[in-house]
């Protein structure tokens, strides 16, 4: 490895810096456009019954497979790509539509023996709402990729908010007026359609009229690789709707699927945006391999450092917050929160590495990784589900803890060069404040005994959060006070 040339410093200043203020903007924006989502879910179950959300869950599992093919790749190769021309971008942008389109049209024709395959013949005009919103959005994918290109981050990250809160607003009125399961139909409609609406009057690119084969052959390659990670990555996502849906029913899949949601918030709110910005940071490292680690590595430390507050807090507070906020008809979900936030610290811990493999042009690497994803959680769900909702959770959560804290700590060590205790770092330093947030929040809680359950809700999460804070703070000085620093510096310099 070579040290930093004199010529390459105020190109990697300028790299970080543009990193930074992208976390900043995206990470904000997720975490603001996602709590409004889930507070937004949260009343939505205070006003809807589970079947309702079981419904909407076993139609994403058709729409998120689609929304994969339609873009077949493309998008993340026209961010990984070296050399990008007006012919290219146009045909892309065609073929994305076009695929968007036609996928519809299969999915609306196959919808009465896709629902025939969930046993819910209600799913039907559900599906073909969603396929539609699908076709008109497919373009989406491609007009975000121009943007990242250029590490511009803010109005991708504007439009998720913009979009949740849209989203979410028309389906709590929807389900006020007495709509029902069509509540959120009509939010997962609308959160794209604003989404799609917002790049369109931002961008100032327009399409050519033009269509080239030729010129999208070099993104195939690539584009078609990453496909296939994200098709085995919806499997793998998708399988305990299938599975649950089937064998349960509505409801169970509904709990499963609402508890799934809360725990993967800090994945959702703070890991996936991270690993979003750092793949065409990544991109544009490939001939910078120090730099690299240093980034893969201080980036590690705040993804886990945030982003674990959630799932401790899970832990400690659960069945209480799921019976407080939600009341007594989601209480079995409680203890599904529980058990699924182990393995949503560990997926923290290799957030990054999706992104890291696909910059440095590792597909094969990327669709084994994934492929043992879908392998090892599919088998926990296969053998915990035949005796009832809590035990397919446990068998899932045991399959994805080994799947993201030992096959991706040793993919990695072997294919990024980043040493194994350097991945293993920040869950050393985070685990005594974890564990202090955790019993701070259980103690003040338990303390409260008597008092409103909301009450204790508000005391003792805040508590927890504040305990951890202090205690990370003087377990980690110097990691600490490098992320408060660099979070104001960004914040001053957002314009």
């Amino acid at each position: 490895m070579t040290s930093e040339s004199e010529s390459t410093k105020p190109w990697l200043e300028e790299n970080r810096r543009r990193a930074a203020t992208g976390m900043v903007w995206t990470t904000g924006a997720q975490l603001v456009g996602h709590g409004f989502a889930i507070a937004s879910k949260l009343l939505l179950a205070r006003l809807l019954v589970p079947a309702d959300f079981g419904l909407v869950a076993m139609a994403a599992v058709v729409i998120s497979f689609l929304e994969l093919l339609s873009g077949l790749g493309i998008p993340a190769a026209l961010v990984q790509t070296r050399e990008l021309d007006e012919t290219t971008k146009s045909s892309a942008l065609w073929a994305a539509l076009a695929q968007g389109v036609g996928l519809a049209a299969l999915g609306i024709i196959a919808s009465p023996l896709i629902a025939d395959g969930f046993g819910a013949v209600e799913l039907v005009p559900i599906l073909k709402a969603l396929l539609v919103g699908g076709a008109i959005t497919a373009p989406l994918g491609v007009l975000e990729s121009l943007f990242l290109r250029g590490l511009e981050f803010r109005l991708v990250a504007m439009r998720k908010v913009l979009g949740n809160v849209l989203g979410g607003a028309l389906a709590i009125a929807l389900a006020l007026a007495g709509f029902g399961v069509w509540a959120l139909v009509a939010g997962r409609l609308m959160t794209s359609a604003a989404a799609l609406i917002l790049v369109l009057m931002a961008t100032t690119w327009r399409p050519r009229l033009v269509f080239s084969l030729s010129a999208l052959r070099p993104l195939t390659g690539f584009g078609f690789g990453m496909t296939g990670v994200g098709l085995i990555l919806a499997v793998g996502r998708q399988l305990p709707a299938v599975l649950i849906g089937r064998l349960l029913g509505s409801e169970a899949l509904g709990l499963f699927n609402l508890a799934q949601q809360v725990i993967l918030l800090p994945l959702q709110s703070i890991a996936r945006p991270m690993a979003f910005v750092l793949f065409p940071v990544f991109s544009r490292l490939r001939e910078q391999p120090e730099e690299r680690l240093a980034t893969f590595v201080r980036w590690q430390f705040v993804i886990v450092a945030l982003g674990i507050t959630a799932p401790a807090l899970a832990v400690a507070l659960g069945p209480l917050a799921v019976d407080t906020i939600l009341g007594a008809r989601w209480e079995d979900a409680g203890s599904v929160v529980q058990v699924m936030a182990i393995p949503a610290v560990a997926r923290l811990g290799v957030s990054s590495l999706g992104a890291g493999l696909g910059a440095a042009g590792l597909v094969r690497v990327n669709l084994l990784w994934t492929a043992a994803i879908l392998l090892l959680e599919g088998a926990g769900l296969l053998v915990g589900i035949r005796a009832g909702l809590f035990a397919a959770a446990l068998g899932w959560s045991i399959g994805s803890l080994l799947t993201a804290g030992v096959v991706g700590t040793f993919l990695a060590a072997r294919y990024l060069d980043v040493p194994v205790q350097a991945q293993l770092r920040p869950f050393a330093l985070v685990a005594l404040p974890a564990v202090v947030l955790a019993v701070t929040a259980w103690v003040v809680a338990q303390a409260l005994i008597g008092a409103p359950a909301l009450v204790q809700l508000l005391v003792a999460c805040p508590a927890g959060v504040i305990a951890y804070a202090v205690s990370l703070r003087l377990v980690a000085p110097i990691e600490t006070g490098w992320m408060v620093r660099g979070a104001w510096s960004r914040l001053r310099g957002l314009r």
